[in-house]
């Protein structure tokens, strides 16, 4: 799937993640990672890397809110019975109109890709322990690390 199909995908670098069961932990992927951030990772047990990912909305389209709050409580259970280690991680809009309820896992980013196609994501998110990255599932793109520069001439 190219990036085009999915009408989303543009907005995968502008997104904040609200993740713990509070969501106290925001990570706004407009602007590097500061280092109180980092910090928190690492006290929560996320410090070293981690995905994220959901599986509201498939194929970046738009779904009923019964449907999307299914497809995320199939999700959890198959972390949950292969004994993975995660918190729950919403991905928000800037305005905080649109939220998608997800999770922040510890996985390899090879098995995040895979579980996201299982939930028909065009991405995921991964926290390699410095960087965070938009890494396409269904979508076949470059990888890209966040924030998302602008090119000069732009």
């Amino acid at each position: 799937m190219k990036p085009e199909q999915d009408p989303s995908w543009s907005r995968y670098p502008q997104t904040i993640l609200e993740m713990l069961e509070d969501r106290s932990l925001a990570i706004d992927l407009r602007r590097e990672i500061s280092q109180e951030t980092r910090r928190a990772l690492s006290q929560h047990g996320f410090g070293t890397g981690f995905v994220v990912l959901t599986a509201w909305n498939p194929h970046g389209r738009s779904t009923d809110e019964a449907t999307n709050r299914e497809r995320d409580r199939s999700l959890r259970a198959w972390l949950d019975a292969r004994h993975i280690r995660w918190v729950p991680a919403d991905g928000v809009s800037p305005d905080r109109q649109h939220r998608e309820e997800g999770v922040a896992a510890v996985m390899s980013v090879e098995q995040g890709r895979e579980l996201a196609m299982r939930y028909e994501q065009s991405a995921i998110y991964a926290y390699d322990g410095s960087v965070m990255w938009l890494l396409g599932a269904l979508v076949t793109a470059p990888p890209l690390p966040l924030p998302a520069h602008t090119p000069p001439g732009f």
